[in-house]
């Protein structure tokens, strides 16, 4: 009977062991498919009227960065975001609604050069309730010299 219980303990530890294992290997393999936050950002986007194009960008420019920085926790103010406070959205946009909004604020017509190459437009938005300003270089996009978004945020 002694030997028996110790031959159950055995195979206890060892289906213990090998499920630890295999849960292990699991966890590793799945950390291997995760993207970069930018990869769900695809292509460039214009607004209606074409004035305006939020290209994907990266966590420096464009829709990625909008969204890094911007849209963080929708509706929370300004809150800190890689150690920097940054203003929020008041709701999450995905890039063609940040290319509306960037063209309706552009066509608000309060725009002036800052400098570097940049242009700041300034606006309110009825729906987001929000005073929002867009930092825009003009630039070749798609063949053609566009007015390209750099970044979006409210005030």
């Amino acid at each position: 009977m002694n030997r028996l219980i110790k031959k159950i303990s055995i195979l206890i530890a060892f289906t213990l062991l090998l499920s630890i294992g295999l849960t292990t290997k699991a966890q590793t393999a799945d950390a291997a498919v995760v993207m970069h936050y930018c990869d769900f950002f695809s292509g460039n986007h214009y607004d209606k009227d074409n004035n305006i194009v939020v290209e994907e960008g990266n966590l420096k420019y464009g829709a990625c960065h909008i969204s890094y920085y911007h849209m963080d926790s929708p509706g929370k103010g300004k809150v800190e975001v890689d150690g920097d406070l940054k203003s929020q959205f008041a709701r999450h946009l995905v890039e063609q609604e940040m290319a509306d909004l960037a063209g309706k604020i552009y066509k608000q017509d309060n725009i002036t050069f800052v400098g570097n190459g940049k242009y700041r437009a300034d606006g309110y938005d009825i729906y987001l309730n929000q005073y929002i300003t867009v930092i825009f270089v003009k630039k070749k996009v798609d063949g053609q010299t566009r007015n390209s978004v750099i970044t979006m945020y409210p005030k």
